[in-house]
């Protein structure tokens, strides 16, 4: 008898026993066929169902996997009638029953894996979009903790990929596409279907689109070749389809515009081929946007929009119109422009605008969409701010202003669901543009106000993230996260030496993807225990020119803010009395900063070109202060954009026989943004440990470092203005012993070398027995520390992020919370370096404000310089200070030990004077010379 005809009879059978309970083994096999085979019956299929749920009360397995099989069909049933309440409540029953008896050997855990991967599909379709991620995540997490991979797993996996990319998450992304992968081949018998596989859930698409994103145009260079070549070989068109155009994009992003062109146009004709009508538009749509944005023949563009609409479906159809749109803004037809921009939003529902956006009863929208339409609105502003230079309207001007602001608001609330910082960094990268073009909307309004927001916004807004996510959390919760960390690194780390899609990378990315989502846990844990208030978070919409004046300065206290943009150089000056706003021409500016960078790091040709330097200083500080209003003296605050350069260096008289620097007037220092120095930093004065010193002179011999003699010395002098200090010196100054105890001082002194960057672009810091890279620099515990003082080469520089600043080390101890950091620009001399920080502690000890302090050190500094080379800036000029600019408050400890310590270096000097009046009444000889070092 046939399987189908022994099914229908037993199912006759049953029906005409309606109090008696199926048997087990037909319930599951019936529920199985019914999936499989008779697709097109879903009401028949549901009423039959239904009715052994009612049954199975009476039956002996009630509870097994059978009764969650059950759930899950009838749940899944639900969604074919539109009936999402009952289908979303038969599949958290059906997840109920597996997770709440996880010890019942009836009960296969994997059940939940398709019932979660059901339920996320289910919030999709109402636009739930929290819900449905959550769910994902339970599937994935289900799938991993049991080591169970299925079709359910990778097409949760295809949705997380999905929203991360939406959001941005790049990083993630490749993370968990090439998870998809791996699990694709171990599921798969053969290649071709692993790679029928990869292709039908579009993990390689993610993945390159992902690394295009990030910018690692080689990388995905490399990997879509190979793939062509494995489509081309085994003669697939649907994967040359796709692989074509994703060639043609790796071939745009290295600007080669003609040969892109070319390989957009074989992906059009795959894609007609297989009638795929979306991959039509998207060839097409990314030629047009070629001949407009490399070439500059909007004609040929329009055209290729236009073709490219014929094949559109859906959210494609937005990205057209508004590409169309902006041509013809571009053109000076705002009227058909504004018309098309309208045309484009209605896709989103019949008269949507950008305000619509931010409503709260608005559903998520997500994948390519989130780009699409902030590229529009981009557009959009774009087009209302060259209509106003056109006819000068102000109605004009303020409707850019007002769709940039709702721009910014919009990514606020895709930066939220960001777990990677590398992503998060990018994302703010890719809103560069909206911000230079907000801030010149701004100038020309001359509202002063609303450029402080968006100049706040380009800038250091993540480390603003991390520090109040840091105070959220308790110390146990730090102590946890500093180990995922280093187990994500670890894992990482290994990665690297691994094959993507091999199945040995299969352990590593369970792990990490655990990893990340504990993380995840953690944090959400943390902050629903923690909520923020007012006191503790400050948004940087609150940021205002009243508010910076009331926290930040005062009536000797001024703040330069500058940003760097693609066509202009703007700076924001405030005072506690008025503000200046002005526009610089770009290509001067860059020409000056780069010509007196190149001086003042190189003591050669400084010496040797001084009248040279003198010229450039002076024409740069003419430039950038000539429209400025300051008042005479006081504190000068400046948060940069792009090239770091010491301000204090700048001459003010153009003298080359007497330059008058800056220093003289200002006491300067550098801060990340106004934001950063609003926030109120919690000190503890109650601890005994004011001053924690390292040293740690000699270096591993696989280091290749040069010692640092005299390091422990200048320590020791140091510690005579600081009752209560600890200093590690030689072998003591150990990268563990820094990690353990650098949290609980006051101050920090490290003399040492590093450098900016390593193989990895990792800024590095080396102690006695190891070295410390940034990205490993986590702490299990909140730091009593005020300031850090990084008496080693290049730590004030490291790798720049556009949007975001350059992360450094000083950059690192302030996301950790600690407000401030005396770093260097470049490799200064020994001798310079202990002498300038000797002094600046010297001042400290006396209750000066750290920038006050430095001030007056690099002055003295100058002033008693043995040689006139040491009154160059090369230095004195490369130690700064970021951030906070406040008295720093020490435990004054008892007087009879700072007396202690002062009569012990007078007995050691008396020693050494004694011991070297012996050693020249003896008779010399080479072998008794050694170098003094």
């Amino acid at each position: 008898m046939k399987p189908a005809i022994f099914f229908m009879l037993a199912s006759m059978v049953t029906s005409i026993l309606p109090g008696q309970c199926p048997d087990r083994g037909f319930l599951w096999h019936r529920i199985i066929f019914l999936r499989d085979t008779l697709k097109n019956a879903p009401e028949e299929q549901l009423v039959e169902l239904l009715g052994y749920e009612k049954k199975i009360d009476q039956c002996s397995y009630k509870k097994d996997s059978t009764h969650a099989l059950l759930l899950q069909r009838i749940g899944w049933l639900y969604t074919t009638k539109h009936d999402y309440l009952n289908a979303i409540q038969y599949t958290q029953e059906s997840i109920a029953l597996v997770k709440q008896q996880p010890n019942n050997p009836r009960i296969n855990p994997a059940m939940a894996i398709k019932s979660y991967y059901n339920l996320s599909l289910m919030y999709d379709i109402l636009k739930l979009e929290a819900k449905k991620i959550l769910a994902v995540d339970s599937s994935i997490s289900q799938a991993n903790y049991l080591n169970t991979w299925n079709s359910s797993v990778l097409g949760a996996i295809t949705l997380k990929i999905e929203w991360l990319f939406s959001i941005g998450d790049y990083f993630s992304c490749i993370t968990y596409a090439t998870m998809g992968e791996c699990i694709a081949f171990k599921i798969s018998t053969t290649t071709m279907e692993a790679e029928q596989l990869i292709c039908d859930y579009n993990y390689f698409n993610w993945k390159i689109n992902a690394l295009l994103f990030l910018n690692k145009t080689a990388e995905a260079s490399r990997i879509v070749t190979d793939k062509i070549r494995f489509a081309e070989n085994n003669r697939k068109i649907d994967f040359l389809a796709a692989y074509y155009g994703l060639y043609a994009s790796v071939l745009r992003k290295k600007e080669k515009s003609q040969e892109a062109i070319g390989y957009f146009k074989k992906s059009f004709q795959y894609n007609q081929k297989i009638d795929y009508k979306p991959g039509c538009a998207e060839a097409l749509n990314n030629i047009g946007y070629i001949y407009s944005n490399a070439l500059h023949q909007n004609r040929m563009a329009i055209y290729y929009h236009f073709e490219a609409l014929k094949f559109a479906e859906g959210n494609e159809s937005l990205n057209i119109l508004a590409n169309i749109a902006n041509l013809y803004a571009q053109a000076g037809n705002y009227d058909s422009a504004f018309s098309f921009f309208q045309k484009a939003f209605n896709q989103l529902g019949p008269g949507f605008t950008e305000s619509d956006l931010l409503k709260s009863d608005n559903p998520e929208l997500t994948g390519k969409i989130t780009e699409y339409i902030t590229g529009m609105m981009l557009y959009k502003a774009a087009a209302w701010l060259s209509k106003y230079k056109t006819t000068g309207h102000q109605q004009a001007l303020k409707e850019a202003i007002d769709i940039y602001q709702l721009t910014d608001r919009y990514f606020e609330k895709l930066k939220v669901s960001q777990s990677e910082i590398q992503s998060k960094l990018f994302w703010k990268t890719n809103n560069r543009l909206l911000y230079e073009q907000a801030i010149e909307a701004c100038y020309e309004s001359r509202n002063t106000d609303k450029a402080l927001h968006f100049f706040e916004k380009s800038r250091s807004v993540l480390l603003n993230d991390q520090i109040m996510e840091q105070r959220r959390m308790e110390d146990s919760d730090l102590a946890k996260q500093a180990q995922l960390n280093k187990n994500k690194q670890e894992i990482e780390k290994e990665l690297q030496y691994i094959p993507s899609s091999s199945g040995e990378s299969l352990p590593l990315l369970r792990q990490l993807i655990a990893n990340k989502q504990e993380q995840e846990i953690l944090v959400k844990n943390s902050n629903s225990r923690h909520p923020f208030n007012g006191r503790d978070y400050l948004d940087t919409t609150a940021i205002s020119l009243e508010l910076v004046r009331k926290k930040i300065l005062n009536a000797n206290r001024s703040l330069l803010e500058i940003f760097t943009g693609d066509s202009a150089i703007y700076i924001l000056s405030i005072t506690a009395s008025n503000s200046n706003f002005v526009r610089l021409n770009k290509h001067l500016y860059d020409t000056l900063t780069t010509a007196f960078i190149s001086y003042v790091a190189n003591p050669q040709k400084l010496n040797r070109y001084l009248p040279g330097f003198v010229k450039i200083s002076h024409q740069l500080y003419e430039l950038i202060f000539q429209h400025i209003q300051l008042p005479a003296g006081g504190s000068l605050l400046i948060s940069p954009d792009g090239k770091s350069f010491p301000f204090e260096a700048l001459i003010t008289n153009g003298n080359d026989r007497q330059p008058d620097y800056l220093l003289n007037h200002y006491a300067t220092s550098y801060t990340y943004s106004a934001r950063f120095l609003v926030n109120e930093y919690k000190v503890n004065s109650k601890h005994n440990n004011n001053l924690l010193g390292m040293a740690p002179v000699k270096f591993k011999n696989s280091f290749g470092l040069a010692e640092l003699p005299g390091s422990d010395l200048s320590l020791q002098k140091i510690k005579s203005d600081f009752p209560d200090a600890t200093n590690f010196v030689f072998e003591k100054a150990t990268k563990e012993n820094f990690l353990q105890h650098f949290p609980d001082y006051a101050i920090v002194q490290l003399y040492t070398h590093a450098t900016d960057s390593s193989n990895n672009n990792d800024p590095v810091i080396y102690f006695s027995d190891s070295a410390l890279n940034l990205s490993y620099l986590v702490n299990d515990r909140k730091p009593l520390t005020q300031l850090v003082v990084l008496s080693a080469c290049e730590t004030a520089n490291g790798r720049l992020y556009e949007g975001e600043g350059i992360f450094s080390f000083n950059r690192g101890f302030a996301a950790l919370g600690i407000p401030a950091a005396v770093s260097n620009l470049w490799s200064v001399d020994n001798e310079s370096t202990y002498r300038i920080t000797e002094l600046f502690y010297q001042y400290l000890s006396q209750g000066l404000p750290t920038d006050v302090a430095l001030q007056k050190a690099k002055i003295e500094f100058i002033n008693n310089s043995s040689s006139r080379e040491k009154t160059l800036p090369y230095f004195w000029a490369a130690t700064i200070l970021t951030g906070k600019v406040d008295t720093i408050k020490v435990n004054p400890g008892a007087p009879w030990k700072k007396l202690a310590v002062v009569a012990a270096l007078f007995l050691c000097i008396g020693y050494l004077t004694k011991k070297s009046i012996s050693n020249k009444r003896k008779k010399s000889h080479p072998l008794d010379q050694h170098e003094n070092r």
